[in-house]
C-alpha cells in the first residue's frame, strides 16, 4: 500500500516536471512575435561597375586604410524600399549602386 502511494506520488511529480519542461521549451522555441527585423540602407559609394563578379559573389568594400571588410553576397534588389522587411542581407544593389544594409529591431 505504501509503495503504491509512492508510485503515484512519483508519477505526479514526473508529470509536473514534464509539463514545466514542455512550457519552458515552447517559450524558448517560439519566436518573439512583436519584434521584427527591418533594414536601413546606407550608400557606401561603390557603383556596380566597380564591383567585379556576379550575383551571389562575396562583395568587399574598403573599410579603412588597413584593409577591406567583406559584406556577405551581392544581390540585385532593384525595387527595395528604404525600410523593407528582409533578413540576412548585408549588401544590395539598387540603381547600379551597392548599398550596405543595417538591421534595425522594431516593435
Amino acid at each position: 500500500m505504501k509503495s503504491l502511494k509512492l508510485m503515484k506520488l512519483g508519477f505526479v511529480i514526473a508529470l509536473c516536471i514534464a509539463i514545466v519542461l514542455v512550457v519552458v521549451l515552447k517559450q524558448n522555441i517560439k519566436p518573439n512575435s512583436h519584434v521584427r527585423l527591418t533594414i536601413e540602407i546606407i550608400e557606401i559609394g561603390i557603383t556596380l561597375d566597380q564591383v567585379k563578379g556576379k550575383l551571389g559573389d562575396p562583395v568587399y568594400y574598403q573599410k579603412d586604410s588597413n584593409g577591406y571588410e567583406m559584406l556577405t553576397y551581392l544581390q540585385d534588389v532593384s525595387n527595395l524600399g528604404p525600410h523593407e522587411e528582409l533578413g540576412g542581407i548585408n549588401v544590395v544593389v539598387k540603381d547600379g549602386v551597392v548599398y550596405k544594409v543595417m538591421p534595425i529591431l522594431t516593435d
